[in-house]
């Protein structure tokens, strides 16, 4: 029997964190900065909740400011520098040493903090301006139960917070977990599970669907904040930890479990064209793989002690349309592609938009399709997609606008599809 899919939704902490989020967009401040500080302040609620660092640690740091919150920003800005400088947990004594141009506003809080090699703490942020009113509304996101929250919050928490005119202009677009769940069910999930359904018994056929599902590798190249491949990588890790379960029920000699996790967020890789996405989705893989692993030590009462990797190398910035995806995952390794690209219009592309559209939309003797850029953006992710699995038989599987089947774009996009690659539907 399918277990269930996890689904934790929380408005109460959306609205906790959308008000912190608002009441420190003050004038001056870069709205995209903004976005990355607030990811750094909340990673560390969220690691605090996997027991990445000790427990209550990130937010008694922060209450120790002033009641009026006038050296808050100050002492957030030296806890940012201290993780990003760090190279291991510090003691008081090389404490000074390793900061010699800043003082450190309370040496024994910071111990418990440790380096991160991650991008979301390699820049220097200017700081923000606190008083009692933001610093009691940071506060308040303590009353959070942040390892009770799924990592998909981080992608509808800022699809609010992202200027209607510049989602607009790069035809960003948001999709509901239910949406994504219908999208990658007939794709790759419905057939794992009824595979599942016929091999659980077996012992020797179990270790075998177990290799074959952690070896699946999975491309979106338009994760945006990374949903698609957050919502894969669980389904997946779930589907692994019930062949785990069976495999305990018909070897009763199974050795230790944490050996035995080999779904990896490695295999899930993204290109995203902006940083804070990127980051965004890193950040939300990094979750849902401290979540699973808590879910694994809980099925099997474990005190199960995994470092989810924080350094997700698989997301890379990068343009999708002009980078070639082989470089991102080989064809021989990859299993599936999916996603959300871009809904932009002919009339709303820019020069620079409709120029790989028109070099992708030709038939095999180069004669273009796209007469007059009618093309919807997200065409271009067709092509590639095309190119990508020409010669395999690697399924794909986008979410997309009613234009590509309709009125004189469906010549302008199929023919040269269909002329190119041998395409093949389900």
């Amino acid at each position: 029997m399918k277990i269930p899919t996890p689904v934790i939704h929380n408005n109460l902490a959306i609205g906790k964190i959308t008000r912190l989020y608002n009441a420190l967009k003050v004038p001056g401040y870069d709205q995209r900065l903004l976005k990355v500080y607030l990811l750094r302040l909340l990673f560390g609620f969220f690691a605090e909740g996997a027991g990445f660092i000790p427990r209550g640690s990130w937010g008694a740091y922060l209450a120790k400011s002033r009641p009026d919150g006038a050296d808050l920003g100050e002492r957030i800005g030296q806890l940012f520098e201290f993780i990003n400088l760090s190279d291991h947990i510090l003691s008081g004594d090389n404490l000074s040493n390793s900061r010699p141009t800043q003082k450190t506003p309370d040496a024994a809080a910071l111990r418990p903090f440790r380096h991160l090699n991650w991008a979301l703490f390699s820049d220097i942020l200017p700081l923000a301006d606190f008083d009692a009113t933001t610093r009691n509304k940071l506060l308040d996101c303590r009353q959070i139960n942040w390892n009770g929250l799924s990592p998909t919050i981080m992608g509808s928490l800022f699809q609010g917070s992202v200027e209607k005119t510049h989602r607009h202009a790069m035809g960003a677009h948001y999709a509901s977990e239910a949406n994504i769940l219908k999208l990658i069910k007939p794709l790759f999930l419905d057939g794992l599970w009824a595979e599942f359904e016929l091999v659980k018994t077996n012992e020797a056929a179990l270790k075998k669907f177990h290799h074959k599902i952690s070896h699946l590798k999975f491309l979106d190249p338009a994760c945006v904040r990374g949903l698609f491949l957050i919502i894969a990588y669980r389904e997946t890790r779930l589907l692994e930890l019930e062949n785990i379960k069976f495999s305990a029920t018909v070897d009763q000699k199974m050795g230790p479990i944490a050996p035995l996790l080999k779904v990896s967020t490695r295999h899930f890789y993204g290109l995203e064209l902006e940083k804070s996405p990127e980051l965004i989705a890193q950040m939300g893989l990094w979750l849902m793989e401290s979540q699973m692993s808590f879910r694994v030590a809980e099925t099997f009462g474990l005190d199960l002690t995994i470092s989810p990797v924080l350094k997700i190398s698989t997301i890379r910035r990068a343009n999708a349309l002009t980078i070639d995806w082989v470089d991102v995952v080989p064809k021989s390794e990859l299993s599936y592609i999916l996603g959300n690209p871009p809904f932009l219009g002919s009339k709303a592309q820019t020069k620079e938009q409709r120029q790989p559209i028109a070099q992708l939309a030709v038939d095999n003797q180069g004669t273009p399709f796209n007469q007059g850029g009618i093309l919807d953006y997200v065409a271009g992710w067709f092509f590639r997609s095309a190119q990508m699995t020409r010669d395999t038989r690697i399924p794909a599987a986008f979410v997309s606008t009613s234009s590509i089947v309709q009125g004189e774009r469906v010549a302008a996009l199929w023919r040269p599809l269909m002329e190119q690659f041998p395409l093949r539907t389900p």
